[in-house]
């Protein structure tokens, strides 16, 4: 059998990262740039207001800059309204720093206070119009990093020690109050989803509806011989347990979430060597699946696709149409090579 056309991964005030509309409030980090994180950050905006660019922290390890003892830094963001340039809120003086933001349904922080070796991270609710704190949640001792998956309901989830492969180890579930409801815990190296490190918004091939989170398992030895496949499974966020849920994608098949649709669960289904890859809804209580779209299956098209990393890089579906994008760009080995930096499709 030909070979699987897919290539591995290559080696302030302060709402979900689900393609959503934006909050009322444009927001702005001081936090200092990574060279790995994606510049400048997916957004989604509304018809008056959208968040402005955040900088990424080099690392989800390396020290911030201190504020000199018995002084105190403007650490923090912005937020301006989009329609007359006014300022809705801005930093103040703290030893606290935001790390980043979430937009979408409500906007949630990240925030680190404390000196070199002793910081101590939290989740905040902020109200997106004056940037007060609705409610903060603060991480357990130890846990220095959160990547937030979801605004509405507040999920987030965490590398629990060293930055693993598969994104978090383990997700947080919280209530509208920001008291925790459950804990899941993502077995590293079981689960395939991507979230950038040291990023607070970029998770891809995870997400949250149905009051669930969707994710999607390693490929694993399909039914028919020498196939792979892979599943969408689904774990509760009221009690952590596994819902019992599960997306096939089918033999040669690998597939994982992009977003919700209402309770409908939108997918990306990467397809064997000599068929197209495949956006599907499916629905949310009887898990039927209905093709949205397929791409060609020539060899251009599949090799194109492939340099993309679907999984991994910037992939958004709306209206009928796939767009996908990569998140660095390079000059080509030659003359005579094509390469994209972005692909769209459309449905028939």
């Amino acid at each position: 059998m030909p070979p699987r056309r897919r290539s591995p991964p290559p080696a302030s005030p302060r709402s979900s990262p689900s393609r959503a509309s934006a909050p009322a409030a444009a927001t702005a980090s001081r936090a200092a740039r990574s060279p790995r994180s994606r510049w400048p950050p997916a957004r989604s905006c509304g018809p008056r207001t959208c968040p402005s660019a955040t900088p990424r922290s080099r690392s989800r390890r390396s020290p911030s800059p201190a504020a000199p003892s018995g002084s105190a830094a403007l650490y923090g963001g912005a937020a301006f309204d989009l329609s007359s340039g006014k300022v809705l809120w801005q930093p103040k003086a703290s030893g606290c720093q935001d790390l980043g933001y979430a937009g979408g349904e409500q906007l949630v922080a990240v925030r680190k206070c404390g000196e070199y070796g002793d910081e101590k991270y939290e989740v905040q609710l902020l109200d997106p119009k004056s940037g007060n704190v609705k409610w903060s949640y603060k991480l357990p001792t130890g846990i220095d990093n959160a990547k937030v998956i979801s605004s509405k309901p507040v999920v987030f989830g965490v590398d629990s020690g060293d930055v693993t492969a598969s994104g978090v180890t383990d997700v947080f579930s919280l209530d509208d109050s920001g008291k925790l409801r459950t804990k899941i815990t993502l077995a590293d190296g079981k689960y395939e989803h991507d979230c950038g490190v040291g990023d607070v918004h970029d998770c891809h091939a995870i997400t949250v509806g149905n009051d669930k989170l969707y994710v999607p398992t390693k490929e694993h030895d399909g039914t028919a011989q020498g196939s792979r496949t892979n599943e969408i499974v689904t774990f509760s966020l009221a009690t952590g347990k596994t819902a019992g849920d599960k997306i096939d994608a089918g033999d040669d098949y690998e597939i994982f979430p992009i977003r919700m649709d209402g309770g409908n669960v939108i997918a990306y289904k990467d397809g064997p060597y000599n068929k197209g890859s495949q956006v599907v809804s499916v629905n949310g209580t009887s898990l039927k699946e209905t093709k949205l779209l397929e791409t060609p299956s020539t060899d251009a098209v599949r090799s194109a696709i492939s340099s993309m990393v679907p999984k991994s890089s910037e992939l958004l579906y709306t209206d009928g149409r796939l767009f996908m994008g990569k998140d660095l760009v390079s000059k080509p080995y030659s003359t005579d090579q094509k390469e994209y930096a972005a692909l769209g499709f459309g449905a028939k």
